[in-house]
């Protein structure tokens, strides 16, 4: 039963990230993969004003600019795709 549950979960999440995939466009699924060969967690999250990553600062205008939603950013510092914490909140995921 417990297995069966797990299974269920995986296939879900495998879905899930299926349909992501196809929404991006050719360029950000390559820089996303790309990254993700030096990463494993190729996207992570500005906690405090710093990437969660390596928990450099971000400077405030990058956040202002992050929060807008309009374009990819990448922490100068270690190379990952950050995300601010609200827009995710505010998208639910």
């Amino acid at each position: 039963m417990l297995h069966d549950t797990h299974a269920d979960e995986i296939a879900e999440l495998r879905s899930t990230r299926e349909e992501m995939v196809s929404n991006l466009g050719e360029e950000l699924l390559g820089k996303y993969l790309h990254i993700r060969t030096a990463y494993p967690d190729a996207v992570v999250k500005v906690r405090k004003g710093a990437c969660a990553g390596c928990y450099r600062s971000i400077t405030p205008q990058v956040i202002i600019e992050m929060r807008r939603n309009e374009q990819m950013f990448i922490c100068e510092h270690c190379g990952r795709i950050i995300v601010d914490e609200e827009t995710i909140a505010s998208v639910g995921v």
